[in-house]
């Protein structure tokens, strides 16, 4: 028989000798615990039967207390492997989740960023024909400024086109030429299928909820992570884009305007285009 061949096999029952004794260890150690919980038990009862000898005046208080804690005691022995276990499964699930928050908050510094940038080259193309602004998170356009925007579809809206009133604008244009040279579209000729995508896009149902319903809507959307309209996400900084200067935060519902004391120390959490889409998604003024 060749020597590598030799080798190989005494390498294998080494191997299977060492599992076979460990695994034998570890049968002895879980029987161990067992007859230890077993052997517990056993003088917890004794003592059980040996207190109930004891006049009723007496009484097993005391002995009952010691019963209790010689279980207690077994079964910590018997668990605290598996304690152990799930504290390390705890743990690692913190990481992940601390991991995970931090590219959630890398990828919203990275939106919050294209989205200011969009805005400005947006405003630069349409200056040239009269300019845009930023729309207040409602569904009207400042005075001067009728075209209504969507950034996402880069498509814009006149007001006789049918679904307009539904529309939030992203931005309002002071006329078709400064839309259309911000490279953006006519979003359609009225047909019903172009005003249903319109109307499932801004979330337009046919019963809509009050002021109150609307507050409410908004501050869940705030607190799963949304973003309210005419708001963009902060990047963490306590800076907001030109655009968007309102700074709000989401804890205290309140929204701070450049020039309030408490606005430079701010970190805002949403920054909004304006006051009035401030109020619109429930946020109140701060009284500092």
């Amino acid at each position: 028989m060749p020597t590598e061949l030799i080798v190989v096999l005494v390498l294998i029952a080494v191997v299977a000798i060492i599992w076979f004794l460990r695994k034998e260890s570890a049968k002895a150690e879980e029987q161990r615990k067992v007859d230890e919980f077993r052997r517990l038990r056993d003088a917890a009862d004794a003592q059980d039967r040996a207190a109930m000898d004891v006049s009723a005046v007496e009484a097993p208080a005391r002995p009952a207390a010691r019963s209790g804690d010689l279980l207690q005691e077994a079964a910590d022995r018997a668990s605290g492997l598996r304690y152990e276990r799930a504290a390390d499964q705890l743990d690692a699930m913190t990481a992940d989740l601390a991991e995970a928050r931090a590219e959630a908050d890398h990828a919203a510094a990275r939106q919050t960023g294209r989205a200011g940038a969009a805005l400005a080259a947006v405003q630069a193309a349409a200056a040239a024909h009269g300019g845009a602004v930023p729309g207040d998170g409602t569904r009207d356009c400042p005075p001067g400024y009728p075209i209504k925007g969507n950034l996402p579809s880069q498509q814009y809206y006149e007001s006789g086109l049918r679904g307009y009133a539904q529309v939030i604008p992203d931005v309002c244009f002071q006329s078709v030429a400064a839309a259309e040279a911000a490279d953006f579209a006519l979003a359609g000729t009225g047909d019903d299928v172009i005003v249903d995508e319109v109307v499932e896009a801004v979330g337009v149902a046919d019963e809509r909820p009050g002021p109150a319903g609307i507050v409410a809507e908004a501050i869940a959307a705030a607190d799963m992570g949304g973003v309210p309209p005419g708001a963009i996400r902060g990047d963490g900084s306590r800076e907001c884009p030109s655009a968007y200067p309102i700074k709000g935060n989401s804890q205290s519902m309140l929204y701070h305007e450049p020039g309030t004391a408490t606005y430079q120390a701010t970190i805002a959490e949403f920054c909004f285009s304006s006051v009035q889409a401030a109020e619109a998604a429930g946020f109140a003024a701060t009284r500092f």
